[in-house]
């Protein structure tokens, strides 16, 4: 069974956006061995 997330963040300034990836980035890094076969990050 797959579980699909979707996260959407609006974030007024670039200087935000680059903090919160590099916070979701620290995250999925310790999610290792958990059960999480892929992780995407998009900015659009």
């Amino acid at each position: 069974m797959s579980i699909f997330r979707n996260v959407v963040l609006n974030l007024k300034t670039e200087e935000e956006c680059e903090r919160a990836i590099n916070l979701y980035k620290e995250q999925l890094s310790s999610l290792t061995n958990s059960g999480v076969l892929d992780a995407y990050i998009c900015r659009l």
